[in-house]
């Protein structure tokens, strides 16, 4: 009886651990801004926008957000950008922004926020912050 104890033991702890619950680990879009690549701008000067996305799942939506909050009120702006079903692990964008109807003496700041959503709902999100004078 004894010998028929230890193999049962041995399958019945075999089955035990090897249902263990696997650990599924997340895996998030990757946002990189490739320009700017400094932070402070002067009135007058174009702001070349290069975003790149990549992902190993299949991205499916992109927003973009553009935000100026100005010391004159009449240039705060809000532009929101937004790509769906897209169904690529590729993207990118590019945008100038211009800058020549601030009027002198006017302080901006400019914030790019990109957020980026695969199709199991996974986020990732991220932000720039530039300031404009002059």
């Amino acid at each position: 009886m004894k010998q028929l104890q230890i193999p049962f033991i041995f399958i019945f702890s075999f089955f035990i651990f090897s249902c263990e619950d696997e650990k599924n680990e997340v895996s998030y879009p990757s946002i990189i801004f490739e320009a700017p690549l400094i932070e402070s701008f002067l009135i007058g000067e174009d702001i070349n926008i290069s975003i790149f996305v990549n992902h190993n799942e299949v991205i499916d939506n992109i927003k973009y957000y553009e935000i100026f909050d100005c010391s004159n009120d009449d240039f705060d702006s809000l532009v929101l950008q937004e790509w769906e079903n897209i169904y690529e692990n590729e993207w990118s964008f590019n945008k100038v922004i211009e800058t020549t109807n601030l009027p002198e003496n006017t302080l901006c700041s400019c914030t790019i926020q990109i957020e980026a959503t695969d199709l199991n709902n996974v986020m990732s999100q991220t932000e720039i912050m530039l300031d404009i004078s002059n």
